[in-house]
């Protein structure tokens, strides 16, 4: 169990020290000036413990960088492009302002700024999917540390973003076909052809062989 414990301070006024073990049972205290504040927080770690969230308060002093540094290699799960697209969203638009923020130190006020500033004309200027994208990846990063216990929440979690606008696509009529297949040279006027009357994508497309 936590524990409080008064001593005097070398000025002669009184300090609280919580005295407290982590879920993996190392010992760490927390000090307050005033007593009621050191009760909270016995109330606030006996919580923790019995949910089983209780973290070590040291390990959120982490960085995000460095919290990037080491999980960033871990993850092996994403295609070549995407990860390499990722990874530029980090030194880009992630990196350069929460790099050096601890991340206990997260919060949601700053984030909510920094995700106006994506869009913003006057900043970077993104698009509300690349912006979804680019939150992601920090939210991904920020879950990880929540999961290996640096810390206990994910403030970027359920972050607002700019609604993405679905455009309703427009497909050729056959006469519009017929116009790209004359006007295209003429190596390729079989595949628009086939391509926009049987409705087949790119990929598909490639895959088709002579037999």
């Amino acid at each position: 169990m936590a524990s409080v414990l008064e001593k005097r301070l070398s000025d002669g006024s009184k300090a609280y020290l919580v005295r407290f073990r982590t879920a993996d049972g190392k010992a760490r205290s927390k000090q307050f000036k005033r007593k009621r504040e050191a009760d909270a927080y016995v109330s606030f770690v006996e919580v923790d413990r019995m949910n089983g969230t209780l973290v070590d308060p040291r390990l959120g002093r982490m960085t995000v960088d460095e919290w990037w540094c080491e999980w960033w290699p871990t993850v092996t799960n994403l295609r070549i492009s995407t990860r390499s697209r990722d990874a530029q969203f980090y030194r880009t638009h992630v990196k350069p302002v929460f790099g050096d923020t601890p991340l206990a130190k997260l919060d949601r006020t700053s984030l909510r700024s920094w995700v106006a500033q994506l869009g913003s004309p006057s900043g970077s200027g993104l698009a509300p999917a690349t912006i979804h994208k680019v939150v992601q990846v920090l939210n991904k990063c920020v879950y990880s540390a929540v999961e290996d216990r640096l810390i206990q929440n994910n403030p970027v979690a359920k972050l607002p973003l700019p609604k993405i606008e679905r455009t309703e696509m427009r497909h050729l009529d056959a006469e519009e076909v017929w116009h790209v297949a004359d006007a295209i040279d003429a190596r390729y006027r079989a595949f628009v052809l086939v391509a926009g009357f049987c409705g087949l994508r790119l990929g598909e497309m490639l895959g088709l062989r002579w037999g």
